[in-house]
């Protein structure tokens, strides 16, 4: 009975993150900080003439955020002939946390623990049940969930063969921090300090630590985006969020996270988000070099620099293949469309999910030029209740209590987790791609990539949405096939 009390009080403490979190979005990131971009690319125009913070967040290609500028000067750098644009560094923020969507498949259970099937954790709201037990995400289920049946991957990434899918590939997963100690992943993180993992908040090399966080969201001393004295509301619609549906649940047989003490799990509702993503590119393609870059806090929070300076950092420096992001925003920033653009005129193919609303209204950067928008399916190929639909979409993917890494405890031991979100339908389409460029490097360009995942498509079954989810759900095996085919 002590467990059951623990996981309830556990529960409320999620919930309560996404109250907060609701109640910041479309807030700025400080009343004082704007993206500036400049003709000349040079900074010495804004901290010399305007006497203002300047830090370069695109690697010398005139995009600046600029802290410490007040309403005229503001004013000014708008006027100077040599400024293209200057807007709010906007907020980013997460959404609510809700229970998972309803599961229209039953998940099978873990041969590997007989008996285990209906432990404590019976009766938590969002696991998928088999009569009256509750399935436990593990490496098993990693493996062969039926999310990754259902998209058809090789025979031998069901085996756990050793494979080369994705050698040589490098791909950016723009997220939270990601464990780099998980042992799935630990032979595939690009840690080098020159091109590897990055922290855009910190500006550092780095984001694969334990626990980059040095100040809990809920601190309103030291964390300005609650604030409303020194961060004023601004247009809610430039607000970016991760696309996270309901948080992760780990497995309490192999984990101390009931006990909140120890618990880094309620450090906030997107703790182990990153992790997950990178698991799910992996999942896919095993060879691919994974380069974490840091731009959202473990609460979901963030600022749209952050994202921009990830996007650069990963065109520039690491010199990625694939971009992956798992996050939206209801409205076009004319800085990250411009950084998305920059991306892709380096021959990089970059995939965004789409948001959790159930809306089919577009969301950026999955409805800009080029980029691959993803939705989310269940396991009978139907639109998954929170996923989004419309023209954003190009493509969807199984997103409905999805299994994948999660960071390590104290203790070192590894953890699996589940959650739903369109976030994590996103990083098989990316893992996909990644593999597609193993087998046809030159052909597997931003302008060709998304017409071998259109040929392979499987049709959706949803006669509501068998036309609002892009060319169909994703088959991995016959999308290798038609790049490799050209």
């Amino acid at each position: 009975m002590k467990i059951g009390g623990h996981i309830m009080k556990l529960f409320k403490n999620i919930a309560l993150a996404g109250l907060l979190a609701l109640g910041i979005t479309g807030t700025s990131f400080a009343a004082d900080e704007y993206i500036v971009r400049t003709k000349s690319g040079s900074m010495g125009i804004l901290a010399g003439r305007f006497g203002v913070d300047v830090k370069d967040i695109s690697n010398g290609n005139g995009v600046f955020l600029v802290r410490g500028a007040r309403l005229g000067v503001v004013q000014a750098m708008r006027a100077h002939p040599d400024v293209v644009s200057v807007s709010a560094n906007t907020a980013v923020a997460l959404p609510e946390t809700v229970n998972a969507a309803a599961v229209k498949y039953t998940l099978v259970p873990d041969p590997k623990k007989p008996g285990k099937i209906g432990m404590p954790l019976a009766g938590t709201a969002g696991l998928p049940k088999i009569g009256s037990g509750t399935v436990l995400p593990s490496k098993f289920l990693y493996m062969t969930q039926p999310g990754i049946l259902k998209v058809n991957v090789p025979f031998d990434l069901l085996t756990g063969l050793p494979v080369k899918y994705g050698n040589g590939v490098r791909v950016a997963v723009i997220d939270t921090w990601i464990d780099a100690s998980v042992t799935t992943l630990a032979g595939s993180i690009d840690n080098n300090k020159k091109t590897g993992a990055y922290d855009c908040i910190n500006n550092r090399p780095g984001g694969t630590g334990l626990n980059q966080e040095t100040s809990p969201f809920i601190d309103q001393e030291t964390s300005p985006f609650i604030d409303q004295e020194t961060s004023p509301f601004i247009d809610g619609t430039g607000t970016v969020m991760l696309n996270q549906e309901t948080s992760p649940f780990i497995d309490q047989e192999t984990s101390p996270f009931i006990d909140q003490e120890t618990s880094p799990f309620i450090d906030g509702a997107a703790y182990g988000h990153g992790t997950m993503v990178a698991g799910l590119v992996h999942r896919i393609a095993p060879g691919a070099t994974l380069v974490p870059i840091r731009a959202f806090h473990n609460d979901g929070n963030g600022s749209m620099a952050d994202v921009i300076q990830g996007i650069y950092y990963a065109a520039d420096t690491a010199k990625v293949n694939v971009v992956t992001m798992s996050f939206s925003s209801p409205a076009n920033s004319d800085d990250l469309k411009a950084a998305i653009a920059y991306a892709q005129s380096k021959g990089i193919i970059c995939v965004a999910s789409v948001s959790n609303s159930s809306s089919g209204a577009l969301v950026y950067p999955a409805a800009e030029d080029g980029v691959i928008g993803i939705a989310a399916t269940d396991y009978v190929d139907f639109k998954a209740s929170f996923s989004d639909w419309g023209n954003d979409v190009a493509l969807a993917a199984p997103g409905v209590n999805i299994t994948s890494t999660f960071p390590r405890s104290a203790d070192h031991r590894d953890h699996w987790a589940m959650a739903s979100g369109t976030s994590f339908s996103t990083p098989m389409v990316a893992g996909t791609v990644a593999m597609m460029k193993t087998l046809n490097w030159s052909g597997v360009d931003p302008d060709h990539a998304v017409d071998f995942l259109n040929k392979a498509a499987d049709p959706i079954l949803d006669p509501a949405y068998r036309k609002k989810l892009g060319s169909g759900r994703l088959d991995v095996s016959g999308s290798a096939t038609a790049a490799k085919g050209n």
